[in-house]
């Protein structure tokens, strides 16, 4: 039995490339540029200065007022400026650039035993730690909710991808010790890990620690931890689409998770919980997936927080490479220069050759009522009708058919026979909508 939800594709996942190379070291850098935006909301703010000495794990910069995280260094060394760097989407951001020592002076947070629910929270606030499958909303903010069902997202459903398998099958004890800080700092009586049915070898290892599968969604009513298999389908880790596949529950409309007492974490978010609270690392570092056809050493590795993406391209000898993706290859986004340096969100970087990329300037053909994009939405929409409103300028239909629900996914632009670019489409809607929400 796999659980599952309307929609979805099953794109080629070329898990193979690294789904049996175990976890490297980290690549080690002279210097590393640390972004102060490394999450959703206000940028973090700086409490150091050029020319200041650090060392591994110290705060580096504090929370800002509104939703923020604390930021901290993820090496010891020195201060060398405090400046402005090229952001993934080709933006200036503020960056703290240290000159490594190499020689790992640490200073963790005191490690914590036995911690009630209050100094869990308190951690992980101090820990700096983000959602990390890729939205990046801090975690502290999301414990204020009061929950009773946490939903672990090991799904990992984008191709390629392999370091949250490979964090389940080397890390087993310490991801699940984080499950159990987390419920502890939510007050949660169940948690549900999530992962999806062809990653036996991780739903084993998981099942070896003790934690049962479940064969009917009524087994996960109990208080306790249980191990729930997803049919291997695009895109399972979504927010709304794994809830529903393990709780057969509907978030409403414009609803959090937590108007249904439920609360979704990654599984490597878990992992960093319990680094926080049992070594009081704060979140420095982070596994990561190097791979694509490009790369002739595809591998999963430990990568600090700042290392520039032209260090991994090194590492994993990526060669006539076509295009880079920092993320999935269907939520992805491509990176616009080597200087990028990896933030707290960043799982994977992707080296793909010509033949992977698909031909940008091939002709767009008409849309043919296939219906193929209607079929496939995990959202329920119609992606056609939001994109032929948008190109008529009809945004009051092109809303009515619900183009702010769009997760932008890329299931519709995936199956289109007519190659039509439907969720850059609706993207650029939305856009639009915000816009002129904003003017009133």
């Amino acid at each position: 039995m796999a659980f599952t939800f309307r929609g979805g594709i099953h794109p080629p996942m070329q898990k193979e490339l690294t789904e049996n190379c175990a976890f490297l070291p980290p690549v080690e850098t002279k210097e590393l540029c640390v972004s102060l935006s490394q999450h959703i909301g206000a940028p973090a703010i700086p409490v150091v200065k050029e020319g200041d000495e650090v060392k591994k794990g110290q705060l580096i910069a504090r929370a800002a007022p509104a939703i923020s995280a604390p930021v901290h260094s993820p090496v010891s060394g020195r201060v060398r400026a405090i400046e402005n760097r090229l952001g993934l989407f080709g933006d200036l951001s503020m960056h703290v650039v240290i000159e490594n020592d190499f020689l790992e002076t640490e200073d963790y947070l005191p490690p914590l035993h036995n911690p009630t629910q209050q100094q869990a929270i308190e951690r992980i606030t101090q820990a700096g730690i983000v959602g990390m499958g890729g939205a990046g909303f801090p975690t502290a903010a999301k414990l204020n909710f009061p929950v009773q069902t946490l939903v672990i997202n090991a799904a990992e459903c984008e191709p390629y991808l392999t370091c949250d398998y490979r964090l389940l099958l080397e890390r087993t004890d310490e991801f699940l010790r984080g499950v159990d800080y987390l419920k502890l700092a939510t007050g949660a009586t169940r948690a549900l890990i999530c992962v999806e049915n062809n990653k036996t070898a991780a739903i084993r290892e998981v099942e070896k620690a003790g934690v049962p599968l479940v064969r009917f969604r009524k087994q996960t009513q109990g208080v306790g931890t249980y191990l729930v298999p997803l049919k291997t389908k695009y895109p399972q880790g979504s927010e709304k689409q794994i809830i529903y596949s393990a709780t057969g529950k509907e978030v409403p409309e414009g609803a959090l998770p937590s108007s249904l007492g439920i609360a979704v974490y990654n599984a490597h978010t878990a992992f960093s919980v319990y680094e926080a609270i049992e070594l009081g690392k704060p979140l420095i570092e982070r596994y990561m997936t190097l791979s694509g056809r490009a790369a002739k050493n595809p591998c999963n590795l430990l990568v600090k927080i700042g290392t520039p993406f032209a260090l991994l391209a090194e590492r994993c000898e990526a060669s006539d490479t076509r295009m880079v993706v920092s993320g999935g290859p269907m939520m992805g986004f491509c990176s616009v220069s080597g200087e990028v340096c990896t933030k707290k969100t960043s799982g994977s970087l992707l080296f793909f050759t010509k033949e992977e990329v698909a031909d940008s300037a091939a002709p767009v053909g008409a849309c043919i009522g296939c219906g193929r994009c209607v079929s496939v939405c995990p959202m329920r929409l119609m992606p056609v009708m939001i994109d032929q409103s948008a190109r008529a300028g009809n945004l009051k239909d092109a809303a009515r058919y619900g183009a702010q629900q769009c997760m932008e996914c890329g299931s519709c632009s995936y199956v289109c026979p007519a190659k039509r670019p439907l969720m850059q489409s609706i993207r650029g809607t939305k856009k639009k909508l915000r816009e002129e929400k904003k003017r009133g």
